[in-house]
């Protein structure tokens, strides 16, 4: 058994539109918003890279949650980001995904970027120079 760990709310789940133009993420596409999830998918390459030499089989594995950690299974499972053959069997209890639970980027945007900038009165996104 092989556990993960991955950023949670506003450090694992930012969605900004200052982030999304650096285009920063996985074959240069905007992935602002998902860091928590990107974390799980290295987390993944790795254990897929590295679990033989802890005794197990790369080519069996089985990747599970439950509630959040569900949910997060239903993306991985779904997501065009995460390679064919990472994993091969998957474990979701009460979790999942239906068409409430995902927003458009505007709505998380308006979710996180905006609470984010007013709580912190940051008014300028740039980085400074």
């Amino acid at each position: 058994v092989v556990s993960i760990n991955y950023r949670l709310g506003l450090l694992g789940f930012l969605a900004d539109q200052a982030l999304y133009d650096e285009k920063s993420g996985i074959n240069n596409r905007s992935t602002t918003g998902n860091y928590g999830i990107l974390d799980q998918m290295m987390a993944l390459d790795w254990i897929k890279k590295n679990v033989f030499g802890f005794g197990g089989n790369p080519n069996e594995i089985t990747i599970g949650g439950e509630s959040a950690g569900g949910v997060s299974v239903s993306i991985l499972l779904t997501s065009p980001l995460v390679p064919d053959g990472t994993f091969q069997r998957t474990i979701i209890e009460s979790g999942g995904l239906w068409p409430n639970l995902i927003s458009t980027f505007e709505d998380a945007i308006n979710h996180t970027g905006k609470v984010l900038r007013a709580a912190t009165n940051c008014t300028n996104p740039n980085p400074i120079p």
